[in-house]
C-alpha cells in the first residue's frame, strides 16, 4: 500500500502497534471500513477500468468466470460479452474442413499429453454431443453466439490451469476449437505478429514461448480483480 499512499500502512499499524493490546477488528468496525475505503479510493484511481479489461478477462480461460465473484456489475459483463460476440461476427471464420481434420486427429492419448487438453477436449465434447454420431468437429453453420456460449461453458482442469499459457493456448488449441473467438482473442490480447504467424509455423515453436510472452500483464487482468477483491467495501 505504500506505493499508493504512504500514510496507509501507518494508519493500519497504529491500531496494531502494541502486541499486548491487539484486538480482533469486527467486519463492521468503523476503523476497518475507513481503511478499506482508503484502499478503494487509491486503487480505483490507479486502475481506471473499462470494458476492454473485462473483455480481456473473459478471454482468459482461467479467469473468465471470476468477474462474477468480484462485484463487477452484470451490465458490464454483458457489455463485454456482447462486444466480443460482435467482433466474432466481423471476423472471418477459419477453414472448417481443415479444423475438422485437426480435431478428429486428436486421439485421447494425445489430448492427455498437451497442457491445453481440457481447453480443446471441452470443445470436442460439445460438438460431438449433437444428434449425429459422426459429428466430432465444429458445424460449418455454428454462429458466433453459439461458439462464445460453448467457450463460456467449457472449463480447464486444475492441472491445466497451472500449465496453461494464454498465448500458446489461443494460437494452438484455441485456434482449433474456437475459430472465430481465437481471431478476436489474438487481436484483443495484443499478441505480437511474430507469435501469431512465424512462430506457430515453426517446428520448434515451443521454444519461443517464454513466461513473459505467455502471461498477460497484471494491468490487463489482475487490475480488474484486485480493485474488486473486497466485495464488502462501502459504496
Amino acid at each position: 500500500m505504500e506505493s499508493f499512499q504512504p500514510p496507509t500502512t501507518a494508519i493500519m499499524m497504529k491500531h496494531l502497534s502494541d502486541p499486548r493490546d491487539v484486538e480482533v477488528v469486527p467486519p463492521d468496525s468503523k476503523i476497518l471500513i475507513a481503511i478499506k475505503t482508503l484502499m478503494k479510493f487509491y486503487s480505483v484511481s490507479k486502475w481506471n477500468l473499462d470494458i476492454q479489461y473485462y473483455m480481456a478477462t473473459r478471454l482468459d480461460p482461467r479467469q473468465k468466470l471470476r468477474l462474477n465473484k468480484f462485484d463487477v456489475s452484470k451490465s458490464d459483463i454483458r457489455k463485454a460479452n456482447d462486444k466480443l460476440v460482435s467482433l466474432m461476427k466481423e471476423a472471418t471464420a477459419a477453414s472448417i474442413p481443415s479444423t475438422q481434420r485437426r480435431l478428429a486427429s486428436l486421439s485421447p492419448s494425445h489430448r492427455k499429453k498437451t497442457s491445453q487438453s481440457s481447453f480443446i477436449i471441452g470443445a470436442a465434447d460439445w460438438y460431438s454431443s449433437g444428434e449425429s454420431d459422426d459429428e466430432d468437429a465444429p458445424n460449418a453453420n455454428l454462429d458466433a453466439q453459439s461458439e462464445f456460449d460453448q467457450y463460456t461453458c467449457c472449463s480447464l482442469t486444475k492441472t491445466d490451469k497451472v500449465n496453461f499459457e494464454i498465448f500458446q493456448g489461443w494460437n494452438d488449441t484455441g485456434n482449433i476449437a474456437y475459430t472465430k473467438l481465437s481471431r478476436v482473442a489474438r487481436c484483443e490480447l495484443c499478441m505480437p505478429a511474430s507469435c501469431v504467424i512465424s512462430e506457430t509455423n515453426s517446428s520448434n515453436a515451443g521454444c519461443f514461448y517464454s513466461k513473459s510472452r505467455s502471461t498477460l500483464k497484471p494491468s490487463i487482468l489482475d487490475g480488474a480483480l484486485v480493485v474488486r477483491s473486497n466485495s464488502d467495501l462501502v459504496n
